[in-house]
């Protein structure tokens, strides 16, 4: 009696012990819980002002974070703002000569840092973008000069001509005795104005003979 107790005690714990490994197999694994992704940072720091135009509340934010930041992270995009505000076209507060300023105050603070990196690319399209303009204004000044002194010289070269064409009309017309059939016109050819010149000459040839037939008939009287 007492050894068929024993192996039924030892048959439960058997059936007792095959259950809980069973069960522990068929419970479920624990879930991995993943991280989730992190939103890439903007490579641009002003990225949304110019969606969003507000460029005074980034002046504002930019101005404070320089005067308070201490993290070269933070400074540095502090200053690289200050540029962009006033190295963008599009911005109320452009002025080169600022921009330039912070970006060379960037360039030299923090030199490894990455918006250093832009902000050399900026700097030297910003220059080229200056001498081009200059150069342009330079030869728009050089042009208005040489038109002005073109435009003085016709004056000059047309002002004796014209004086010169009517001292030689009024001679004309004083040699043609008011005759005015004879006068050159304007697109006529060598040859025209010749013939003129031989018309002329033979009508001061006969006003000539026509003198010296009256004076010969006053003498015959």
């Amino acid at each position: 009696m007492l050894l068929m107790h024993a192996c039924r005690r030892v048959l439960h714990a058997t059936v007792i012990i095959g259950v809980l490994l069973i069960g522990g197999c068929m419970l479920p694994s624990k879930v991995e819980v993943k991280p989730a992704p992190q939103v890439p940072k903007i490579v641009f720091p002003p990225h949304e002002t110019m969606q969003n135009g507000l460029y005074s509340a980034l002046l504002a934010e930019s101005q404070k974070a320089a005067l308070a930041c201490s993290e070269e992270s933070d400074c540095a995009v502090a200053l690289f703002n200050l540029a962009f505000l006033y190295s963008y076209p599009q911005s109320p507060y452009y002025q080169q000569s600022k921009g330039l300023y912070y970006l060379d105050a960037l360039i030299k603070a923090y030199p490894k840092n990455p918006l250093s990196s832009e902000a050399r690319v900026w700097k030297e399209l910003i220059k080229k973008y200056m001498v081009t303009e200059y150069s342009k204004k330079v030869l728009k000044g050089e042009l208005k000069s040489k038109n002005a002194a073109l435009k003085e010289l016709q004056k000059q070269v047309v002002q004796p001509r014209e004086e010169g064409g009517k001292e030689t009309q009024s001679q004309e017309s004083h040699d043609q005795g008011g005759v005015q059939n004879n006068v050159p016109k304007e697109g006529e050819s060598e040859s025209d104005r010749m013939e003129m010149d031989i018309q002329r000459k033979l009508e001061r040839s006969q006003a000539i003979d026509a003198e010296i037939d009256q004076k010969e008939r006053k003498l015959l009287r």
